[in-house]
């Protein structure tokens, strides 16, 4: 009789056994993966989702932080849009807000289903992702087009047009919550009457940001600046002041009144607008600057000046991150041999001792006559009447209307607005609160050069890099020969 072979049910008990183990074990782990996941997803956006994007598009700055941790009143973010048209990066953004501050609340708006929910907030067309900030004082529209910026600039090198895109969602959100909490909004006129320029939308917007009002003051009809002015705002007049006009002007200026003034060289002398700077030192120098130092303008346009930027509160931010300014078309700024000790002159951008200033502009080349450099190109002047009472009169004095346009300001990144954002900011003083955060590029960032920097590449890159290529591989060639 055969014997019984038991081999195979033992062998067949541990598979069972090993099998019932791993199935335990996944179903383990398994349940382990989800408990992780509830706990994670509990977790602050912040900590659970890693910025991984090159521009830290997602994580908020400093001053966004500080901001929206003071917060002590209820502030209502609406987004406009429908469930499949949510823009993730302006909802990652917001709930970062959120999850910073338990008085933020994030809604969510369907203009399919309300389609009246905007009309109480703009008459504007209102895009999907647009969001409105609220507080009991007031609200703010945040476009989505303010959120997303194409910008197209003029490239003056190779004749056609950049485009960049830009997100400036922290910038906008962190200025509207900041504006809707806001007890006091300073108010700045734009003084008119003397043919002034317009300012550009752009730079409308900008101002509007720094949480400021912007009004209108006619100068033909005025007989005194508002008492509510916080500064005032000239921009490139083209006829002069009246005698009555310029004593409005400077009975302001007097009792501690705020000036910021744009010139331009080709609206010609001024005399009573001289004579009004005469009284704070300073008088216009009516020739246009042109560099003899490639070092200090843009490449192949000598008149398009990048000056050094000298130390000042104006211009603190954009010394630190030594970060370009340019000029074009400016005149200069000479400050009087005597003027009265109680007021302080600065010059905030210089030009090159290789400058010059030409009267007659028929050609840009150097020629016997020329004025000689160097020569200040913006200014900032400062009086204390009342230390006691805080009285002091500011002016900022910028030679070129020009800054303010939107290509000269993109070739430079945007810091001719930062500029001029700061110098109103300064004239305002502590009025101001508005918040200044740079945009985020969502293309290839603008690299700026000067004249000498381009020429230099060039030949790195044309001459001595194909040359260097050429003997390495006549040295590898003969090398080879030799073996």
């Amino acid at each position: 009789m055969e014997k019984k072979n038991n081999t195979k049910p033992a062998a067949n008990k541990r598979v069972l056994k090993s099998g019932s183990f791993a199935i335990v074990t996944c179903a383990i782990a398994i349940a382990l993966v989800i408990f992780l996941n509830l706990i994670i997803g509990q977790l602050p956006a912040s900590i659970r989702q890693y910025d991984f994007s090159s521009t830290q598009l997602f994580t908020l700055s400093s001053q966004s932080e500080e901001l929206v941790r003071a917060i002590d009143e209820d502030v209502t973010i609406y987004v406009l849009t429908t469930e499949d048209a949510v823009d993730t990066t302006i909802d990652h953004l917001l709930t970062n807000y959120a999850e910073l501050s338990d008085h933020i609340t994030i809604e969510r708006v369907d203009p399919t289903t309300n389609p009246y929910f905007i009309n109480q907030y703009t008459t504007e067309t209102a895009y999907l992702n647009t969001v409105i900030v609220e507080s009991a004082k007031r609200a703010r529209v945040v476009g989505y087009y303010d959120i997303y910026k194409n910008e197209y600039s003029y490239d003056m090198t190779s004749g056609g047009y950049n485009t960049t895109t830009t997100f400036d969602g922290e910038n906008q959100i962190t200025g509207a919550i900041d504006y809707v909490l806001s007890d006091n909004l300073p108010v700045v006129y734009n003084l008119e009457g003397n043919g002034e320029a317009a300012l550009p939308a752009t730079m409308v917007s900008a101002i509007a940001r720094q949480n400021v009002t912007l009004d209108t003051l006619n100068m033909i009809s005025a007989t005194e600046i508002p008492s509510d002015a916080a500064a005032i705002i000239i921009n490139s007049p083209t006829s002069d002041f009246t005698d009555a006009q310029y004593d409005v002007l400077l009975d302001y200026l007097e009792h501690g009144g705020r000036m910021l003034l744009f010139t331009d060289f080709q609206n010609g002398a001024l005399p009573r607008l001289n004579d009004l700077m005469e009284n704070y030192g300073v008088r216009s120098e009516n020739a246009v600057i042109l560099e003899g130092n490639t070092n200090y303008c843009y490449p192949n346009y000598n008149y398009y000046l990048l000056p050094d930027i000298n130390k000042h509160e104006v211009t603190s931010t954009l010394v630190q991150d030594q970060i370009f300014v340019m000029l074009p078309l400016s005149h200069g700024i000479r400050e009087l041999e005597s003027y009265r000790s109680s007021l302080q002159i600065t010059p905030l951008l210089t030009t090159s001792t290789e400058s010059y200033g030409k009267i007659d502009v028929t050609t840009t080349e150097r020629e016997d006559g020329d004025i000689e450099g160097p020569f200040n190109i913006s200014t900032a002047i400062s009086e204390v009447l009342n230390e006691e009472a805080g009285i002091e009169t500011r002016i900022v004095w910028i030679p070129t209307s020009f800054i303010m346009d939107e290509s000269i300001d993109s070739a430079v990144g945007g810091t001719n607005s930062v500029f001029v954002l700061n110098a109103l900011s300064w004239l305002c003083g502590e009025q101001v609160s508005g918040v200044v955060i740079d945009a985020k590029a969502l293309t290839g960032a603008k690299l700026t050069m000067t004249a000498s920097q381009a020429t230099l590449w060039a030949i790195v890159l044309m001459v001595a890099l194909p040359v260097a290529c050429i003997i390495g591989g006549i040295v590898i060639f003969i090398s080879r020969r030799k073996r």
